[in-house]
């Protein structure tokens, strides 16, 4: 259809209603923000209430409460964020797809996101997406600090290695967050061109930095646990170990799945399948949560047995 003709009722009645549907959807995400924002302000009264009382054990536990809830609090409106960003992708897809058939110039979303791709530096990453995921995420990793303020500076430990267990949960479930969020296509290409069979020179680099990672991580495992400068009563490591031990293990365990998860993606799509962006995020997921949990295992490592700690 050219410029200045008129599109048919039948074709702007379709065409409002997916505006309708992605006006709805972006609406509903600022929505799920703000009802985020205000359970967060009661939670944080709470707290703070029960945190200027005098000190007990009934105050300690209903101060780890309000921390725990608001954890999980601040996940559960993630996972809404998240959901709800889906939607608003799909519905501008919808809208984008129906604009091919109106007259150039009546292509709005086309020209906003043209206007979208065309923003450099801060203004480019400060968008809806990235608020609805970074809030959340934000809120939780407050929470765990106002938990170690909770039990007055000294952290519940119910075993060893608490806090590495806990570390390396967060970093692969704020990874897994952060790189999904991030996708802004159902599916993308495997390789150079879309061609996924050269793509294995790239995946084999990226599997032997992870076979480096892992060699490295299990070796320190050995060296430390065997070594017997390093014991303590009874042939065991000093607790402290514990913690950076387990983000090491992390790394070699998220590794491990790293490589398998890139096999299995580069032969579903040898197969004909679509790289989803599930499986993108996943893979990247993995990888950079290996290396991250590699490096803090070293860097808490140093600390744990220096007078640095």
């Amino acid at each position: 259809m050219q410029n200045g003709e008129i599109p048919s009722e039948n074709q702007l009645a379709i065409y409002q209603i997916a505006h309708d549907q992605w006006a709805h959807a972006e609406q509903l995400r600022w929505t799920v923000l703000y009802n985020f924002l205000v359970a967060n302000t009661i939670l944080l009264l709470g707290w703070a209430a029960v945190f200027a009382t005098k000190s007990s054990t009934t105050r300690t536990c209903s101060l780890v409460v309000f921390c725990v809830a608001g954890v999980c609090v601040s996940l559960v409106w993630l996972a809404l964020g998240i959901r709800a960003t889906g939607f608003v992708r799909h519905h501008a897809a919808k809208a984008t797809e129906l604009e091919a058939r109106l007259p150039s110039n009546w292509r709005l979303f086309g020209e906003t996101e043209e206007y979208r791709r065309r923003l450099k530096g801060f203004e480019a990453w400060i968008t809806t997406r990235h608020t609805v995921t970074c809030v959340p995420l934000g809120f939780s990793i407050m929470y765990l600090v106002l938990l170690w303020f909770s039990s007055g500076g000294s952290m519940w430990h119910p075993f060893s290695g608490f806090s590495g267990s806990i570390t390396s949960l967060v970093i692969l479930g704020g990874m897994w967050c952060f790189r999904r969020v991030s996708k802004e296509h159902t599916a993308y290409n495997l390789g150079p061109g879309g061609n996924p069979r050269e793509y294995e020179p790239i995946m084999n680099r990226f599997i032997r930095l992870a076979e480096f990672v892992i060699g490295a991580a299990t070796g320190s495992i050995v060296l430390i646990i065997g070594s017997s400068a390093f014991h303590g009563q009874g042939g065991r490591l000093a607790w402290f170990f514990a913690s950076p031990l387990i983000l090491i293990a992390a790394s070699v365990v998220y590794g491990i799945c790293y490589m398998a998860c890139q096999i299995l993606t580069y032969e579903d799509v040898l197969h004909g399948n679509p790289h989803s962006a599930g499986q993108y995020a996943l893979n990247e997921t993995l990888g950079f949560s290996s290396l991250l949990c590699f490096i803090l295992g070293y860097i808490w490592l140093v600390f744990a047995t220096t007078n640095m700690a």
